[in-house]
Formats: C-alpha cells, sequence, structure tokens
C-alpha cells in the first residue's frame, strides 16, 4: 500500500511530515491522510514525494496504481 511505503520511507529518512511536505511541495494534511490510509495521492503528489523521498518514482506509481486493482 502507498501508505505504509510513503511513512516507511519518510520514517527511515527520520523526517517529520512537515519536512516532506516542505521538499515535495505537498500539503501536511494530504500526506497525513495517505499515510493513515485515508487517501490514494494523485500522479502529480506521487511523483512530487517520490522524488522529495530520492526513490523509484515508476515503483511508487506501480505501488499507487494496484491500490486501484483491489
Amino acid at each position: 500500500m502507498v501508505s505504509e511505503h510513503l511513512r516507511r520511507m519518510r520514517e527511515m529518512r527520520r523526517w517529520e511530515v512537515s519536512e516532506l511536505s516542505r521538499r515535495s511541495g505537498v500539503p501536511a494534511n494530504i500526506i497525513l491522510l495517505t499515510e493513515s490510509g485515508e487517501h490514494i495521492p494523485s500522479q502529480v503528489n506521487t511523483v512530487r514525494l517520490g522524488v522529495a523521498l530520492r526513490v523509484d518514482v515508476t515503483h511508487l506509481l506501480k505501488v499507487r496504481e494496484s491500490a486501484f486493482d483491489n
């Protein structure tokens, strides 16, 4: 799930939600909703988060898309 990936990657960097928000340009409330599993970020926000976290954006997009397969 996107929520698990996002939280794990953010915590590995020891970033607060506010830091990821600042680096990605994605509002903190969207990040919190995503990490709680209540929201699936848009493709644009997924890319922004992936770039900020310096992770494989293609993989993160695939994880996001899999949420719609269920």
